[in-house]
């Protein structure tokens, strides 16, 4: 006789995979009820977190690669809501985008969550900021609710499956605003990325990290660097990106 942890363990592979209802202890009509009513679950809230996705494949092949998640993704994590980082997960490693000729779905399903990953990000505390600094001439305070990335392909603009995205580097900022909680995104250049950086990391003035990052990026320093820093930096604050400058 099977015990009940068999029972259980083969009727988990059955809802997974949705092959061979034998031996999880009830008729294969009942199992298949079971079945349908997890996986219609474990759907409906992947649709909810990745509708981009799902307008790009389609019906058909969004059912295929919900069908191929579910049967072959460990998802250990008790919390539910970070189950749906488990389908960016499972787009990274099985190399699904290629099967289906779409390059870009593993960054299209990073991109999707990153969403959510920003919203429910830890809070962190916040120290005493002045919000009558100067860009340059003072230590911009990033805000610390944030995430860097670096995309193979621009998913962030109009995505066709008939349209080639050319591949490339293409860095996004993404912070959760202090007030509405809402998560932002914006692309920016190589440069600018390493511009942000180094105002995370570094304790150093606008002017001083724009010349930091012109020497990494082999950018001449010279008046227009300091005007195009100036504007980018400027508009960091008008976004809440920069919460204040330092003391």
């Amino acid at each position: 006789m099977n015990s009940a942890c068999d029972l259980q363990r083969k009727m988990a592979t059955y809802c997974r995979t949705g092959k061979d209802p034998s031996g999880v202890g009830m008729r294969p009509e009942r199992a298949m009820l079971y079945r349908d009513l997890i996986f219609f679950t474990i759907q409906s809230a992947l649709l909810n977190y990745y509708p981009l996705t799902y307008a790009l494949l389609g019906e058909e092949k969004w059912q295929e690669l919900i069908q191929d998640f579910f049967a072959e993704h460990p998802c250990g994590d008790p919390q539910f809501w970070k189950m749906p980082k488990g389908l960016a997960d499972y787009g990274e490693k099985s190399g699904w985008g290629e099967k289906v000729q779409v390059p870009f779905l593993a960054d299209l399903l990073h991109f999707e969550w990153l969403e959510i990953e920003v919203c429910m990000m830890e809070d962190h505390p916040i120290p005493m900021l002045s919000q009558d600094g100067d860009v340059l001439d003072d230590i911009p305070y990033l805000n610390p609710e944030h995430r860097i990335v670096t995309y193979s392909y621009p998913i962030f603009q109009q995505l066709s499956r008939t349209v080639p995205l050319k591949k490339g580097e293409y860095p996004l900022f993404s912070f959760r605003h202090p007030d509405t909680l809402d998560a932002h995104f914006f692309s920016m250049s190589v440069f600018f990325r390493t511009l942000i950086e180094i105002i995370s990391q570094c304790n150093q003035t606008g002017r001083d990290a724009l010349k930091m990052a012109a020497v990494q990026c082999r950018v001449a320093i010279d008046e227009r660097l300091f005007q195009i820093g100036r504007k980018f930096l400027e508009d960091l604050v008008k976004k809440r990106a920069v919460l204040g400058f330092k003391p």
